[in-house]
């Protein structure tokens, strides 16, 4: 395997040895200490939480005492914890279990989104639609920020959900989720709705806890989605929160674990991992957001510098501290991509969780409507171990390559 630390120089093929990761949106190292507290749940504490004998037990406690730990964090009751394989199974639990619950209940369930959610939530409300579901797609401005108007007048009498991503994973502009869920407050007041009726609102978090507050309480949502894997703890991880008041069916069966709502022997390694990792993160996520951001601006100042035609896509101001996000048109962002990663640079530029048979262009930047560059950009995502002198490599590569494939 070759490694993007400088301490692990292990070669791969052809390809540099010194190889610059610059994708840290799509996945994230599980962190040494992490790590170290997951080991002893694979072999030496395996044991089933769900069974009878005093070892079980003592498993279910301490999954149990890291729901409440994350309780304390997320501000939510520990019942309102539920641990999953990661951020696509939670937002389909969330919007389908919301849908199946109210299918039989209401016309036409109607559902709430922007245009440039995760694939997990488009593909779910997708599946929704043929089902009877409504939709209704709110649009973005030129920064990526969420029409707030439109959604307000959005919102009708068959309204169930609206979803809204925290932090987007392409662009990484944050949307005012907190606004968002003051204007559907406001409808259910206008409406003589009570607050914890329908709608409700969900906001996937995934890319959020290392550098943004996810706290429940100050957010005001009702369901959030979160993933192991983009917080320096382990892939196949992650949760769902759901305030107790929100009723949604569960989408699989089996024993019941998760309190019926997701049933399946519960990965004890992950739930640890996933614990710690978001601990750590919401502990440090201030500290991590400033040196991050100040990383990150040096990179978007020096590309400038060396790429004067080059433009940022998405909010400056709205956005997560890890992600730069460049447009230059006329550029094939794809093979951009292929070239970069010859030269040794790892990015992206559209989200890694799209099938390889997909149109190749970013339908996030497509949504901001700033000119031509759905298919001529890239995604760089910084990380912890990200450095000045890996960004200084990177910018030269930058511009090699992006000299060479210019039309």
């Amino acid at each position: 395997m070759f490694s993007f630390s400088k301490k692990r120089n292990t070669q791969f093929g052809k390809r540099s040895s010194e190889r610059i990761f610059l994708d840290y949106a799509s996945t994230t190292p599980v962190d040494q200490k992490v790590f170290e507290k997951m080991k002893p749940f694979f072999s030496h504490n395996f044991f089933n939480p769900a069974a009878l004998y005093n070892e079980a037990i003592s498993i279910k406690k301490i999954i149990n005492d890291y729901r409440i730990k994350l309780a304390k964090l997320l501000q939510v009751k520990d019942n309102e914890i539920y641990f999953t394989s990661g951020g696509t199974e939670s937002n389909n639990i969330a919007l389908l279990g919301i849908f199946n619950f109210y299918k039989n209940k209401i016309n036409n369930p109607h559902f709430i989104i922007s245009k440039i959610e995760h694939p997990s939530i488009i593909e779910t409300i997708k599946f929704i639609e043929k089902k009877g579901g409504e939709v209704s797609m709110i649009g973005v401005n030129i920064e990526g920020i969420i029409d707030l108007e439109q959604l307000k007048n959005s919102l009708q009498e068959n309204t169930v959900l609206v979803s809204i991503i925290y932090a987007n994973n392409e662009i990484g502009v944050v949307q005012p989720v907190s606004k968002i869920s003051r204007i559907i407050k406001k409808y259910k007041k206008e409406k003589s709705i009570s607050e914890n009726s329908a709608p409700f609102l969900h906001t996937d978090a995934s890319q959020a806890p290392v550098y943004l507050d996810c706290n429940c309480d100050h957010l005001k949502v009702d369901m959030m989605t979160l993933d192991g894997s983009k917080i320096y703890g382990p892939k196949g991880s992650g949760c769902l929160i759901k305030k107790s008041y929100v009723e949604i069916e569960n989408i699989n069966f089996g024993g019941g674990q998760e309190k019926g709502l997701r049933s399946g022997t519960e990965n004890v390694p992950m739930i640890v991992g996933f614990s710690e990792a978001f601990m750590n993160a919401q502990n440090d996520f201030k500290k991590e957001s400033r040196k991050v951001s100040e990383m990150r601006n040096y990179f978007a100042e020096e590309l400038k510098k060396e790429l004067p035609d080059i433009s940022i896509n998405g909010s400056t101001e709205h956005r997560i501290a890890n992600n730069l996000n460049i447009c230059l048109e006329g550029v094939d962002a794809e093979f951009t991509v292929i070239k970069l990663d010859q030269e040794g640079l790892a990015c992206a530029y559209t989200t890694a969780c799209k099938t390889l048979g997909d149109e190749s262009k970013s339908y996030v930047v497509e949504a901001l409507n700033n000119g031509n560059c759905e298919a001529s950009s890239l995604r760089f995502s910084l990380g912890r171990e990200t450095d000045k002198s890996e960004l200084k490599k990177a910018v030269k590569i930058i511009k090699k390559v992006l000299n060479s494939v210019k039309k």
